[in-house]
């Protein structure tokens, strides 16, 4: 997968924190995941997703906005248990 390319210069701070996005990302339900996926490393629109995934713009929209947030809340839990 393209989402799952790793960086030219290894940091491994970087690289903990993509690992947490990735199993973050393969957690999210199928509908969420391919939303993401294909707004941020396929780079389509919110219409072109409605088209790909035959729902409208508002759902495609709609979709990203509780995907993103079911994300930023399981990383946001992570990042506060290793403290």
């Amino acid at each position: 997968d393209a989402w799952r390319e790793e960086s030219v210069t290894p940091d491994p701070a970087r690289a903990e924190l993509l690992e947490k996005v990735r199993t973050e990302l393969d957690r999210l339900d199928e509908p969420a995941r391919e939303a993401l996926v294909l707004y941020y490393f396929a780079g389509r629109s919110a219409k072109e997703i409605a088209a790909t995934l035959d729902i409208t713009p508002a759902a495609a929209r709609k979709r990203l906005q509780r995907a993103r947030e079911a994300m930023a809340e399981r990383l946001l839990a992570d990042a506060a248990a290793e403290m």
